[in-house]
């Protein structure tokens, strides 16, 4: 997996310096790569063309879906669907109560965003972009929900306040605590047989 960081106490003509290291389960190793190799893992393979359409493309998070194509979304929640030869083939806006989207997953079948504000994660039909089930709110368990994973029959959220993942069933929509962590938990994913939590401190294998 490949992970984009500032380097600390660098700047140039006033902006931020950032770098971009590989990280393989194979051989152990950390590899120093390429803005173009951090281009080609977060856009696919017409990342020069997605990029050009993109203002800030650094700040944008995307979804790998099937046929190669992507969907990509920003903070304030303009969100674009790309093919695979970098047409724009949909956009539009992901908010919940004048919110931003904090994160979007794709379990296979549907869109899965997360709310930070609204404390909730809203189940969209990928056809046509409109809500279908809303889980919690306000008055939620959710703390501050962050990001999304989903594999299989479940949807992993990320909890910063709580410092928890809580994990939800696809089918019932039953929520529990998956883990918990002694400080706020930012990040989580699954890479075959490897889990991997981006939590406060660093990033960390589990």
């Amino acid at each position: 997996f490949i992970v984009a960081y500032r380097k600390p106490d660098e700047e140039e003509n006033g902006k931020m310096t950032v770098a971009y290291k590989l990280f393989s389960f194979e051989s152990g190793q950390v590899n120093n790569v390429t803005r173009n190799v951090y281009l080609l893992s977060k856009f696919g393979q017409s990342y020069k063309q997605i990029e050009a359409k993109l203002p800030t493309p650094f700040y944008w998070k995307t979804v790998a879906l099937p046929n190669d194509k992507i969907l990509a979304f920003y903070p304030d929640g303009k969100a674009a669907l790309f093919d695979s030869e970098a047409k724009i083939n949909w956009n539009g806006i992901f908010k919940f109560e004048g919110e931003g989207v904090c994160d979007i997953a794709f379990s296979g079948k549907h869109f899965w965003c997360v709310y930070e504000g609204g404390k909730c994660v809203i189940r969209l039909n990928p056809t046509n972009m409109k809500e279908e089930i809303r889980i919690g709110g306000k008055t939620s368990k959710f703390g501050e929900p962050v990001s999304l994973f989903c594999e299989g029959d479940y949807t992993y959220v990320c909890d910063k306040e709580k410092c928890c993942i809580w994990r939800i069933d696809q089918n019932t929509y039953h929520v529990e605590e998956y883990l918990n962590f002694d400080e706020p938990v930012l990040k989580f994913i699954k890479i075959d047989e490897f889990c991997l939590v981006q939590l406060a401190s660093g990033i960390y294998k589990l």
